[in-house]
């Protein structure tokens, strides 16, 4: 019996070295297959501006269109609302909303005005994020936040 003793001693830990190998490759498969389905699900939106592109699906910019422009403007969005409360562009501006509430705003088009060309009405813009859009003709609208209607805010473009 001292003879088969070693033996087994060695079949156990080849076996428990190929149980350890396998389940390594799994972990590391689990690991890609994740990594590729966040790429796939989030990686459009997790630029390293967070600011979230007309280029995405549901947008109706050309990627020229979001390229042509000559200035920007900003709108701060916070739990007080948007600011500047009124703004004044320029025709070929890029307009950003930044989110930099904790919650996430939607902004939605005045709906006795009609929406500007391209603009994605009912924007959700998550917290810590942004929304851009480009226009590129002249436009007045209100829009509020969807989700506090009494926080609105006025875009001029001339």
């Amino acid at each position: 019996m001292e003879s088969s003793a070693p033996v087994n001693n060695e079949n156990n830990i080849k076996s428990n070295k190929s149980k350890t190998i396998f389940y390594l490759q799994i972990g590391i498969a689990l690991i890609i297959i994740i990594a590729i389905i966040m790429i796939l699900a989030g990686g459009k939106k997790s630029t390293t501006s967070k600011i979230v592109t007309q280029n995405e699906p549901g947008t109706h910019q050309t990627t020229a269109q979001l390229r042509n422009y000559k200035h920007e403007a900003l709108i701060q969005i916070s739990n007080n609302g948007p600011l500047p409360e009124t703004l004044n562009a320029k025709v070929d501006s890029k307009i950003i909303w930044q989110n930099g509430d904790s919650k996430r705003h939607t902004i939605a088009i005045v709906s006795t005005e009609k929406v500007p060309p391209y603009f994605f009405n009912n924007r959700a813009i998550e917290a810590n994020a942004g929304y851009s859009w480009v226009i590129h003709q002249p436009v007045t609208f209100h829009y509020y936040l969807v989700d506090s209607p009494t926080q609105t805010g006025v875009v001029i473009v001339k």
